[in-house]
C-alpha cells in the first residue's frame, strides 16, 4: 500500500511547503509505515429499516440528525471496520520513548494509512452496488451527532475481532489505535441524498 506523503504532512500539521527537516521526517515515516502496516478490512452490507427510534442496519441503531440525512433514500448500508494493524502501534509506542519526532511522524503516517485502508473498503462497497446506486460519504462514530459508542456495535456487526483483530475498549476506543469503524449509505437508484458522493 502506498501512503500519500501529502496526507502525512497534512496530519503533521504542515500548511504549505514543508521545510527540509520535516520532509525528511515524513519520508522516513512513510517508508517505515509501508513496511510494517498489516491492512485488514471487514465490510458487510445490510438492509436498512426505519424504526420509531431511527434507522437500523445490521442490528445497529443509528439516531439523530446525521442518521436522518445519511439514510435518506437508502434501502441498504455498508458497515465497515478497518485497521492498519498492531505492529504500527507497537512501533509508535517504542519510538515515543526514544524519539518523539519520529513517533509523531509515524503516528501521522498511520492515520494516513488507515484512511487508505478505509478507501479500499469503500471501493469494496462500490463494487457491490447496482447500476444507478450511489454511495454516501463515510461516517464514523464521533462525527457530527453520531455517538462514539456506536463503534462497539459496528465492530460487532462486522465481526471485527475475528476478521481484523480490532477490539473496542470500555471507553469505546479502537485497538489497534490506527483503526476505523464507519457506515456508508447506499442510495437507491434515481434517488437523491444530502450526503451522496458526486
Amino acid at each position: 500500500m502506498k501512503i500519500p506523503l501529502k496526507d502525512v504532512l497534512l496530519y503533521m500539521g504542515v500548511k504549505g511547503e514543508a521545510d527540509p527537516d520535516t520532509l525528511r521526517l515524513a519520508l522516513k515515516a512513510v517508508d517505515k509505515a509501508e513496511k510494517i502496516i498489516a491492512p485488514k478490512q471487514s465490510v458487510r452490507i445490510f438492509d436498512v429499516t426505519k424504526t420509531e427510534e431511527g434507522y437500523c442496519a445490521g442490528g445497529v441503531l443509528f439516531t439523530g440528525k446525521c442518521a436522518e440525512k445519511l439514510f435518506e433514500n437508502c434501502s441498504r448500508a455498508a458497515l465497515m471496520t478497518v485497521t492498519a494493524g498492531h505492529d504500527l502501534d507497537k512501533e509508535i509506542s517504542r519510538l515515543s520513548v526514544s524519539d518523539m519526532a519520529d513517533a509523531f511522524a509515524l503516528d501521522a503516517a498511520g492515520v494516513a494509512a488507515v484512511e487508505c485502508v478505509a478507501d479500499e473498503a469503500e471501493e469494496t462497497v462500490r463494487l457491490n452496488t447496482a447500476i444507478g446506486e450511489k454511495l454516501t460519504m463515510r461516517f464514523s462514530p464521533g462525527y457530527g451527532d453520531m455517538p462514539l459508542s456506536l463503534s462497539r456495535a459496528i465492530a460487532s456487526a462486522t465481526d471485527a475481532q475475528r476478521r481484523t483483530g480490532v477490539t473496542v475498549t470500555e471507553g469505546d476506543m479502537l485497538v489497534p489505535s490506527k483503526s476505523v469503524t464507519a457506515v456508508i449509505g447506499i442510495v437507491d437508484a434515481g434517488k437523491s441524498n444530502t450526503y451522496a458522493r458526486k
